[in-house]
């Protein structure tokens, strides 16, 4: 029991501290599976993922306009962020859902809370306003920017 309310219970970070060898335990065993899921992935194969994701390459294309420094895949609080924005020491986030790849799943409520009270507001755009209301989702982007480049 206090094993399922560790890992089903964690808000921000877990750290995982075992002093076993994981690879002899049963192969149908939940434990195995669990530890298995934090093995790392090799970064240049991460990175290149990043890379062939022509949704985040189209939005950081037309972000590149606003003078903004842009971050991709920014960790901040714990957390990461799809793209950030900085300029004039204002932070804006941009979460990115709907693309197959790094950026499907939207963020959760808790998530833009704690960006929040770090002082950085989130942005979502989906692939499909994107794909089909460009122009509107432009718009809307360059709404949200202004704070950024005023000054």
């Amino acid at each position: 029991m206090f094993f399922n309310v560790a890992i089903t219970r964690v808000r921000n970070q877990r750290h995982i501290f075992y002093s076993m060898n994981s690879q002899y335990l049963p192969e149908m065993s939940l434990l195995k599976k669990y530890l298995s899921s934090f093995e790392t992935k090799n970064t240049s194969e991460y990175q290149n993922e990043l890379f062939e994701d022509t949704f985040s390459q189209e939005i950081k294309a037309f972000l590149e306009q606003f003078k903004a420094t842009i971050h991709v895949e920014y960790t901040i609080a714990g957390l990461s962020i799809d793209l950030l924005l900085e300029n004039n020491n204002i932070c804006l986030g941009i979460d990115l859902i709907g693309y197959p790849g790094s950026f499907t799943a939207a963020f959760d409520i808790e998530r833009y809370r704690i960006l929040h009270r770090v002082g950085i507001q989130i942005v979502p755009v989906s692939y499909l306003s994107w794909t089909y209301h460009q122009e509107e989702t432009k718009k809307f982007l360059k709404e949200m920017i202004k704070p950024l480049t005023e000054k």
